[in-house]
Parts: C-alpha cells; sequence; structure tokens
C-alpha cells in the first residue's frame, strides 16, 4: 500500500506525540536512561510504528528506538 504525502504526515503527527525531530538532544527511557542525538527517523509503516535512529557517547546503548521512549532534552537558560 502506497501512501499519499498528507497520509505520511497524518501518520507522522500521531506517532510523534513528543514532537522530536532530527537533531534533538534526547534522554532515551527502554528500561535505562541515557542521552543521545536523533539523526534520522522512519515511518514503519507495517508495524505503525516509528522509530529514531540515535548517536550516541556509549558504545553499550542501542542505536534505534521507538520514538514514544524519546523525550527532548529542555534548555532552560
Amino acid at each position: 500500500m502506497v501512501l499519499t504525502n498528507t497520509q505520511i504526515k497524518i501518520k507522522y503527527n500521531s506517532l510523534n506525540l513528543n514532537r522530536v525531530i532530527v537533531g534533538d538532544d534526547v534522554i532515551v527511557s527502554i528500561g535505562s536512561y541515557y542521552f543521545a542525538t536523533i539523526i534520522d527517523v522512519k515511518l514503519d509503516g507495517r508495524k505503525n510504528k516509528m522509530w529514531a535512529y540515535l548517536k550516541s557517547n556509549d558504545k553499550m546503548c542501542p542505536v534505534r528506538a521507538d520514538i514514544s521512549d524519546c523525550q527532548r532534552i529542555q534548555n532552560t537558560i
């Protein structure tokens, strides 16, 4: 099934509730917490999920996480 651009945008907005985008520094919580930077976001249409591809200084941390597990770090300066 091929989605139109409008359908992709609607699905993106419904799955990305934390409103994170590429380049954001995030805290990822998947049982434990770690800091990472989002380098890519991809939509998995079959599983109805959105994946965030991450870059972290810790080599033991996963490089892919569900986007709902990522929370943007707020800068309070």
